[in-house]
């Protein structure tokens, strides 16, 4: 991890918020307290109509309202951690006023996007990112965005817990960001997915959805400060001759 990554876990992003615009759309009288219950509800009021995507706030909105409730924040330029044809992953690190940074990670598969923004990875990974970071700025919880939501994502996943295993399992396109987040945070593929969603012989033995769920975590490890993940590592180049073998 970096040490730009282990600075923001827990940093108050929003302590210095400046006034909110009272020509703002929709803005009521007076703020509810930040992260209080009613703190998620009083954000989204502050977006237009046009900034939502079937009830679900779009990226650029709340780009907006980082301006408006933070200040001037230096979205800087995006991280792309791989691109292809049908797959990329990409990382956004805005800077606060304060200097603050935060971070927000995503990617775009033809498994987890709908078309027509299938056909176009990266523009629509980094748009997620940045609907991402621009949450964790706004302290907004419980919250999807509208580029975040598929609906080919949604009949992807199985829904049973005890879904059958031939149905939607992994893919190699997870296979490969699983493998390049160990990697990142130098830690032991196998033992990493066992801590995570338990004991597996071969890693195609996951279903499409435990594989989310690892890549979930890994990404949720990425801004650990205390980085007890480190007790998986470290990360070993051959992992596949074990944990990968041919059925």
């Amino acid at each position: 991890m970096s040490d730009q990554e282990s600075a923001i876990a827990d940093a108050d992003f929003l302590d210095e918020f400046t006034p909110v615009d009272e020509d703002a759309p929709n803005a009521p009288e007076s703020s509810p307290e930040k992260f209080s219950p009613e703190w998620t509800d009083y954000v989204l009021s502050l977006l237009t109509k046009d900034e939502f995507i079937n009830e679900r706030p779009r990226a650029d909105g709340l780009v907006r309202l980082c301006g408006v409730l933070v200040g001037d924040v230096n979205w800087g330029s995006p991280e792309v951690h791989h691109v292809g044809v049908d797959y990329a992953a990409v990382t956004v690190a805005p800077t606060l006023p304060n200097g603050v940074k935060v971070f927000g990670s995503a990617e775009c598969t033809v498994n987890n996007t709908d078309a027509p923004y299938n056909r176009y990875p990266l523009a629509t990974a980094e748009t997620r990112a940045i609907g991402r970071a621009a949450k964790r700025i706004l302290g907004l919880t419980n919250v999807l965005t509208a580029e975040e939501t598929s609906k080919v994502a949604e009949l992807t996943v199985p829904e049973a817990s005890n879904e059958d295993r031939t149905e939607g399992s992994i893919t190699d396109t997870q296979i490969k960001f699983i493998d390049r987040m160990c990697k990142k945070l130098n830690v032991d593929v196998q033992k990493s997915i066992t801590e995570i969603c338990g004991e597996h012989g071969n890693i195609r033995e996951l279903s499409h959805a435990e594989a989310l769920q690892v890549n979930t975590v890994l990404d949720e490890w990425t801004r650990e400060e205390d980085q007890e993940y480190a007790k998986f590592g470290p990360y070993e180049d051959d992992w596949r001759n074990s944990f990968e073998k041919e059925s």
